[in-house]
């Protein structure tokens, strides 16, 4: 429990920056924190632009997939902007 509280305690880019930081070696609890975080937030733009429950959740799932394993590649430029960089995917996808 220790643990998760401390990742409850980091913001998103903390977050990001540890799921990059650990490559191809996943830190699984980092990846399920921000994966919690930011799934709401995709879901609300798909239902908003697909006006689709399902497709909405496909598109959170997608999404965040994809930004994992760019975070685990070190693909992603700026980690602090985690939230940016999905929103982006979000549009483009």
């Amino acid at each position: 429990m220790g643990s998760d509280a401390r990742l409850a305690d980091l913001d998103d880019g903390a977050l990001a920056r540890r799921v990059a930081e650990a490559g191809r070696a996943p830190d699984s609890a980092a990846e399920a924190e921000l994966y919690r975080r930011l799934a709401p937030r995709v879901r609300l733009y798909g239902l908003r632009h697909l006006r689709d429950r399902q497709a909405a959740a496909d598109l959170a799932q997608q999404v965040l997939l994809m930004t994992l394993e760019r975070l685990r590649a070190g693909e992603v430029r700026e980690p602090a902007k985690i939230a940016s960089f999905v929103l982006g995917a979000s549009r483009m996808t």
